[in-house]
C-alpha cells in the first residue's frame, strides 16, 4: 500500500510515521521521503510531533487513490492525468487498445476539452471535473443511445446533490443547469460495427464546472460553477461513476427514466427547436421511454429525437 492510500483513507485523522510505516511495508525515513513528495504535488498534509500526519478533509487533488477510496469498489480502473487534449479523445485510443468496460480517465485539466456540435469545452486546471467513462455495451443499439445520455445526466444531478447537497436541473438532453446557468456538459461518443449494428466502444465524457470563479466572455453569461458549496472533487467523481454503473446495469429496464423526467427543467415550457436550418417554437409535454422529447407544435404532437433547444423566455 501506498502513503497516499492510507492517508485517503484516513482523512481527518493522525496517523504516526510508525503505523504509516507499518501498514506499508517501508522504513520511516521512507514514509517521511514521500509525504515530503506528497506536499510538494499540492497535498495538504498536517505533521504535528507525537501525532504524525494527517491528510486534511478539505483537500482537493484529484487522484486514483483519492477517488478509489470513496469508490470502494476495486473493479474500476481509474486513471488520472494532469493533462490531456480531450478525455474522450484519449480513452477512445485506450478503447481501441482493448482497455475494458469501467475504465475511467480523469484530467486535472484539458487542452481541447470537447463540447457537442463540435465546440469546445472550458477546462481551466484545477478548477473543475474532467472525466470519462468506457462502455462496452452487448446489446445496445444504435437508436437507443439517447438513453445513454439521459442515464449520464442523472448519474450527475444525483452525483452532485448527494456531494454538494445543491439541487440542479437536467436539460434535453443532457446539460446540468443550476439556476439557470450549465454547470455540467455529456457527451457521448462510439464506434460503432456497420455489420452488426452494435458498439465496440461507447465513451461517456462528462465536464463540470466546480470551482470557477471566471469565465471567457462569450460564455460568462450562460455558464455557472458548483464552487458555492464545500466538497472535494474526487468524492464527486465516485458518487457519479457508481450512479452511472449502477443505473447502467439495468438500463433495459429504464427506471432512471423517472428521475430524468422529475428533474428536467423542460418539461411544461415553451422551447426554441433548433434542427439543422430549421427552428420553430414547441411546447414540451413529456418525455418518452426512449429519452424522447413529446411536444406540442402548431397544435399537433410530435416527438423529438435530436437538434437543441432554448428555453424561451416570456417578454
Amino acid at each position: 500500500m501506498l502513503v497516499i492510500e492510507l492517508l485517503e483513507k484516513s482523512r481527518g485523522r493522525y496517523l504516526s510515521g510508525e503505523l504509516i510505516a507499518q501498514y506499508c511495508g517501508i522504513t520511516r525515513a521512507a514514509v517521511w521521503k514521500q509525504i515530503k513528495s506528497l506536499k510538494e504535488q499540492g497535498y495538504q498534509i498536517e505533521s504535528r510531533k507525537g501525532k504524525g500526519y494527517c491528510l486534511a478533509n478539505d483537500c482537493d487533488i484529484l487522484s486514483q487513490e483519492a477517488i478509489s477510496s470513496y469508490l470502494h469498489d476495486p473493479s474500476f480502473q481509474i486513471i488520472v492525468k494532469s493533462e490531456v487534449t480531450s478525455t474522450n479523445d484519449v480513452l477512445k485510443e485506450l478503447a481501441q487498445q482493448g482497455y475494458p468496460e469501467k475504465c475511467v480517465l480523469i484530467a486535472q485539466t484539458q487542452t481541447k476539452g470537447k463540447g457537442r456540435k463540435g465546440r469546445s469545452f472550458y477546462s481551466p486546471n484545477d478548477d473543475g471535473l474532467y472525466m470519462s467513462l468506457l462502455l462496452r455495451p452487448k446489446q445496445l443499439k444504435p437508436e437507443d443511445t439517447l438513453l445513454l445520455s439521459a442515464l449520464s445526466a442523472c448519474a450527475v444531478q444525483s452525483g452532485i446533490k448527494r456531494v454538494t447537497g445543491l439541487d440542479t436541473q437536467i436539460k434535453w438532453i443532457n446539460d446540468i443547469y443550476l439556476k439557470g446557468k450549465k454547470v455540467c456538459g455529456i457527451l457521448c461518443e462510439g464506434s460503432c460495427s456497420i455489420e452488426t449494428n452494435e458498439f465496440d466502444y461507447i465513451i461517456v465524457g462528462i465536464g463540470i464546472n466546480c470551482h470557477n470563479t471566471t469565465f471567457p466572455q462569450d460564455i460568462k453569461g450562460i455558464a455557472a460553477s458548483l464552487q458555492s458549496a464545500s466538497f472535494i472533487r474526487a468524492k464527486l467523481a465516485a458518487a457519479i461513476i457508481a450512479d452511472f454503473f449502477k443505473d447502467y446495469q439495468t438500463l433495459p429496464n429504464r427506471d432512471f427514466l423517472s428521475h430524468y423526467r422529475k428533474h428536467s427543467c423542460v418539461i411544461g415550457k415553451m422551447i426554441q427547436v433548433y434542427q439543422g436550418n430549421q427552428t420553430y417554437p414547441a411546447k414540451v409535454l413529456d418525455i418518452d421511454e426512449h429519452g424522447y422529447l413529446i411536444i406540442e407544435k402548431d397544435g399537433h404532437l410530435e416527438t423529438l429525437s435530436s437538434g437543441e433547444i432554448t428555453i424561451r423566455v416570456k417578454s
